[in-house]
């Protein structure tokens, strides 16, 4: 009689969803140590953007839904602060551009019921739980390797700054972890842990807008992969074509309901414009054409142009300043005047995406994490003054940090690279490799390359770096048993 082979992934279940709780509690560390909140000036907005989705989630339950002229006033991140179920909201000078609507809720939700701890311990909680599913049996004969490889992540890398940042950045994580195991593992997988990879990984694509065009570009090239090696199968795609679709469909479900306006990205900011406005190419353009073409930016500001993405997107004289039917003119604008751009300086264009993703790619340093002193009642964070020790902390650790990142990577190219590593373990840390390449092209190429983008996702390899270790550590152990070197103990 056999025994039941063993699952693939024996900690993606119920037992390895509490041991990532248990787990994320220590990665909290630099909250518990400097009594610090770590933030970005964007989790004001997601906060208060939760707040309005929650107030009028719940004026639609006790009034059914609202009316076109209602839900505009109520949208997240609209102008007015006065929500469907007719409260007041204290919010002053909302802008017309929205955030992840999974996001904001999530965020509010558990900054409601937790606090700032709670919402980062949740955040570390289904980042870990994900990594999880590329744990193996055979890491699992490493426990030595695996708990203290885990310590030195938990420790030095940007993994816990990247937890407790309130932010929507850390999920990132989580699609190019699902990409990996697409590569391969995720054939493996119960039908159950597919499904719920699938969800985690839709959740992770919701909660930035970036993260769409990641999910597409990523889990494409994954699929194109597996296509060309003639290991394409019905699961992974239809897998990856859910997690893909998933956030916006919803967000054209929600914005239809909440906006009358049918919207994939509702009440998005024209960043990639401004970013090819501040780079050179954009700006050319509009200073050539403004004269000759009816642009909607040209309406806007004349001969005016904001030449940065601070004055274009944050500045009181900004696209702020202009009426929403201008502001919806140019997001509608965007894509053509892009693509007018590009066919007008070519090589000027392709230039700055290349050298932004590059420059991206690189930089994984702990720039832009404030720490602050809480959350007032409108969702400001507190004086930035009074937490001195957080920032202090978050500097002394920005060289511990880019030390790991860099000695992790040069390792597991090393292991990668070595015959001890197997075709499928290569896989998948091309794979993840090729997960990150894309998050730069994404985020740098398109946006603007700073360290938050970036440093989301790096810790994955020295995470990765653990887990090869575990894999190879294991089967040495058990090839050198089956000699009889060593007694069959661990």
């Amino acid at each position: 009689m056999t025994s039941a082979p063993q699952p693939q992934a024996p900690l993606f279940n119920l037992r390895g969803l509490m041991i990532s709780a248990l787990v994320a509690l220590v990665l909290c560390w630099p909250i518990v140590v400097t009594n610090a909140d770590y933030v970005f000036v964007d989790s004001q907005s997601y906060l208060r953007a939760g707040a309005e989705i929650w107030d009028l989630a719940l004026g639609m339950m006790q009034t059914g839904l609202p009316t076109p002229d209602t839900a505009i006033e109520a949208a997240p991140g609209a102008a007015s602060d006065t929500t469907a179920s007719g409260e007041k909201l204290q919010f002053d000078g909302e802008p017309r551009f929205g955030r992840s609507i999974a996001y904001s809720a999530f965020a509010y939700a558990l900054l409601s019921a937790l606090g700032p701890f709670g919402l980062a311990w949740a955040q570390g909680t289904l980042t870990l739980f994900a990594l999880l599913v590329l744990v193996t049996p055979q890491m699992l004969q490493a426990r030595v390797i695996l708990i203290g490889g885990l310590l030195l992540v938990i420790a030095v890398t940007q993994l816990p700054w990247r937890v407790v940042y309130l932010m929507p950045d850390i999920f990132a994580a989580t699609i190019v972890i699902f990409g990996a195991c697409l590569i391969g593992p995720f054939d493996r997988l119960t039908r159950v842990q597919q499904a719920v990879l699938t969800g985690l990984a839709c959740f992770a694509v919701a909660t930035h807008y970036g993260n769409i065009p990641l999910a597409a570009g990523f889990l494409g090239l994954v699929l194109f992969w597996r296509l060309v090696t003639a290991r394409l199968a019905v699961a992974p795609l239809v897998a990856a074509a859910i997690t893909v679709a998933a956030s916006p469909l919803a967000n054209l479900g929600a914005s239809v309901v909440v906006l009358d306006e049918p919207s994939t990205v509702p009440l998005r900011l024209p960043i990639v414009l401004a970013r090819s406005i501040q780079d050179g190419p954009g700006a050319a353009y509009l200073r050539e054409n403004c004269g000759q073409e009816d642009w909607a930016i040209c309406d806007a500001f004349g001969d005016r142009l904001p030449e940065s993405i601070r004055e274009f997107l944050w500045s009181k004289d900004g696209i702020r300043a202009q009426s929403a039917e201008m502001v919806q003119r140019i997001r509608d604008e965007e894509i053509p005047l892009l693509a007018n751009i590009f066919l007008a300086h070519p090589a000027a264009q392709t230039w700055s995406f290349v050298g932004n993703a590059v420059k991206q790619f690189l930089r994984v340093g702990q720039g832009q994490i404030a720490a602050v002193a809480g959350f007032d009642q409108t969702y400001r964070s507190g004086d930035h003054a009074t937490q001195a020790q957080g920032g202090a902390l978050r500097d002394a650790f920005e060289p511990v940090v880019i030390a790991a990142t860099i000695i992790s990577a040069l390792a597991l190219a090393a292991l990668t690279l070595s015959k001890r590593c197997t075709v499928a373990e290569r896989r998948v840390i091309l794979a993840m490799v090729l997960g990150l390449i894309c998050n730069a092209i994404v985020f740098g190429g398109l946006s603007a390359p700073v360290d938050r983008y970036q440093a989301r996702v790096v810790w994955l390899v020295p995470a990765c770096l653990v887990l090869l270790w575990a894999a190879i550590t294991a089967r040495q152990t058990r090839t050198t048993r089956a000699a009889g070197k060593v007694p069959d103990v661990l």
